[in-house]
């Protein structure tokens, strides 16, 4: 998710993943990128659906390239893993959480450090 910051518009199809440098038929990219979507991290952007799916031997394909956006909680959740002691936490605590709950507690642990550092900033 990092990387679609440097994606030139808001918006960013399956193309621009593959200039990033990531094999998007490698399945466990796949799974990572359905498991973005399910989580409503990564959603169309204006036409429905992803741009994949599956044909009659069960056997996954890129259909078409639709216009995708990172959700305001796909922002959220990178402007929380962006922060190292967020980012700490969750690789040593929650490595084998879900992706639900690794949103949850990221978001959690932005807002817990958040509150912290302007109690100290009120004390002074």
């Amino acid at each position: 998710m990092l990387e679609l910051e440097g994606v030139p518009d808001y918006d960013f199809n399956i193309r621009d993943i593959k200039k990033l440098g990531y094999d998007i038929e490698e399945p466990k990219f796949i799974l990572h990128f359905r498991l973005l979507c399910d989580s409503s991290l990564i959603v169309p952007s204006g036409k429905d659906g992803y741009g994949f799916g599956y044909d009659g031997a069960n056997n996954f394909s890129w259909e078409s390239i639709v216009p995708l956006r990172l959700s305001a909680t796909g922002h959220d959740f990178l402007a929380a893993v962006k922060q190292s002691e967020v980012w700490d936490k969750l690789k040593k605590e929650f490595s084998d959480a879900s992706i639900k709950t690794l949103v949850a507690a990221g978001l959690k642990l932005t807002e817990a450090y958040a509150k912290k550092k302007v109690n100290e900033m009120l004390e002074n």
